[in-house]
């Protein structure tokens, strides 16, 4: 049985350009995961606030959940 993963990444202190730079290098690697698990969950947490998030059509852009964020 494949084990669900889930993983953080806080970009409170990159730029635009740092931000697409390391998403674009990552998202092979996320594709490789893929095959080793059920899940494969990213949880963007303080994404550049003017940049272009460049979500791919495959990909789903979920907002920091709510009651993390003490809004409920």
């Amino acid at each position: 049985m494949k084990r669900k993963l889930a993983v953080v990444f806080d970009f409170d202190d990159f730029s635009n350009k740092e931000y697409r730079l390391f998403i674009n290098a990552i998202r092979g690697t996320l594709r490789n995961l893929g095959r080793h698990f059920s899940v494969v969950k990213i949880l963007v947490t303080n994404p550049p606030t003017t940049a272009d998030l460049e979500i791919q059509e495959s990909e789903i852009l979920l907002e920091y959940d709510t009651e993390r964020q003490g809004l409920r």
